[in-house]
């Protein structure tokens, strides 16, 4: 991707140094973010077997949905309702068809959690019926 779109970043999420507590007994060391692979046979990691035991029945708080904003190069925004049940959409929030989206669109995208403010309760009410909000500059703005 990253060779194939101009807007491409590398496609990487590392949480190696935000956890807790870990499955496996080696803590990891990243070195500017990356952690170098194991030389060993196998993956390098040993499995903590009763940590997995532990987290196989942890029962997690049901997380609410919240607004994701993206705003193009053009000035237009897009906002849509981020659904933890349906964890794809964060990924490509156009593979239900409601708006065609392109690899090479500069954009970025910003997470609005509920922050009490009216025009957060009015956006996720709308989006509750119109399930995208679509945006466009109007063509005598920067004039």
């Amino acid at each position: 991707m990253q060779t194939a779109f101009k807007t491409a970043s590398l496609p990487f999420h590392c949480d190696a140094e935000t956890w807790k507590e870990d499955v496996v007994l080696e803590q990891p060391d990243p070195i500017n973010g990356l952690l170098r692979v194991s030389e060993e046979p196998g993956l390098g990691v040993t499995l903590d077997r009763e940590a997995l035991e532990r987290l196989k029945h942890l029962k997690l708080p049901p997380q609410p949905k919240w607004i994701l904003k993206t705003k193009f190069d053009n000035g237009s925004e897009m906002y849509h309702l981020a659904d933890p049940e349906d964890s794809i959409f964060l990924v490509r929030p156009d593979y239900k068809r409601l708006l065609p989206m392109s690899y090479d669109a500069a954009l970025t995208t910003e997470w609005w959690d509920q922050d009490g403010t009216p025009e957060y309760h009015a956006m996720y009410e709308r989006l509750q019926h119109e399930k995208t909000v679509f945006f466009r500059p109007s063509i005598y703005e920067n004039r």
